[in-house]
Parts: structure tokens; sequence; C-alpha cells
């Protein structure tokens, strides 16, 4: 019975011990273990996903994100004044990393990620988002091809972006391919395409 209570009260004072050392964590101690997290343990597993996709390793690597979201959040809670932005900017690299080719790994949990990073303030990481979003879809890599889609993005991006962001380039080019394809159809008769082509992408068209 003794040698009962003794090892509960050893199981206790370790876990006491462990409680103390997690909530005596600093702000930054604990913003430094997401980073690494994200740098090193999860880059790595991303670098060995095949070509082809593997659910199984894109899942481990999701995991591995989800344990440094936690401490990002509880850096946050201690009052690190760069963790959410942190967090944000590795839900988007994220989200860009199951649309590259061969990885089109779709997750409910990525939806949500994508409205918080909407629903925030950070407009330059709104752009990448968008930015990329305008690229699959430009690209057919996990969406189909739409070029439409894809222009909507990009002017996205470049509102919130800026002029100088790469978007609006892409946008503008775009609406050129664009403008030239209903051209074409417009001097094989189209008369919708030619109503089109004069309303919207004529300016376009250099």
């Amino acid at each position: 019975m003794m040698k009962t209570f003794n090892s509960l009260k050893a199981f206790f004072v370790v876990f006491a011990f462990c409680s103390f050392s997690a909530i005596a964590q600093t702000a930054d101690e604990l913003f430094k273990q997401a980073e690494d997290i994200i740098s090193n343990k999860a880059y790595i597993i991303s670098i060995s996903i095949p070509e082809g996709g593997d659910r199984e390793i894109f899942y481990e690597m999701l995991r591995l994100y989800e344990q440094a979201f936690v401490l990002y959040q509880k850096a946050d809670e201690k009052g690190h004044g760069k963790t959410k932005e942190e967090e944000l900017k590795a839900k988007s690299r994220l989200l860009f990393f199951k649309r590259t080719e061969g990885k089109c790994f779709h997750s409910p949990i990525m939806e949500s990620y994508r409205k918080e990073i909407m629903d925030s303030m950070y407009s330059d990481i709104k752009a990448e988002l968008l930015y990329d979003e305008g690229f699959d879809y430009e690209g057919g890599f996990c969406t189909m091809k739409n070029l439409g889609a894809a222009i909507m993005r990009y002017e996205e991006s470049c509102y919130f972006g800026g002029k100088e962001h790469l978007s609006c380039v892409m946008a503008d080019d775009l609406k050129g391919k664009k403008a030239r394809v209903y051209r074409k159809k417009c001097e094989l008769g189209d008369s919708s395409a030619c109503m089109i082509y004069s309303s919207i992408y004529q300016k376009y068209d250099k």
C-alpha cells in the first residue's frame, strides 16, 4: 500500500513539475518552439512528400503545424507581439503547399484557415493567399483551370497588396489573353463576343 502511495506521489510531483515548466515558459520561448517546428520538423516532412503526393505524410505535417499553432496562441496569450501575424503566415504557406502540383490535399480545417486569414487585418497575407489562389486557377493545379476566376483572385490580391504587387501585372496579362480570345471570336462573327470585347476587354488588348 505504501509502495503504491509513493508511486502516486512521485507521479504527481513529476506532473506538477512538467505543468509548472510549461506555464513558466516565456512568450519568446514558446514562439521559438513554434518557429522550430515549422522551419525544421514540418519542413523536413514537406520535402519528403513525393511529386504524386502522399496523404499520410501530408497529415503528419499538418499535425506538426497544428502543434506550432497552439504554441503561437500560448505565446500570444503571454503578450508576444508577432505571434498572430506569424501564425497566419504559416497557415497561408500551408494552404499554398496543398495547392501545388501533385499535392492537392483537401481538409475542412484548411477552409477555416482561409477564413481566419481573410477575416484578419493583415492585408499583405491576404494578398499572398489570393495571389496563390489565382495562380492555382490559372494553372489548373488543384482546381479546374478557370482564367476568369484567376483574374478575379489576382484583382483581389492587387487590391490588398497595392499596385506594385505582382498580382496586378498577372491580372492585366490574363485580361490581355482573354481580350485576344474575344477579338478573334468577334472577327469570326460572334456578336456576343464583340459586345464583351468592346465593353470589357478591348482596353487590355495591347
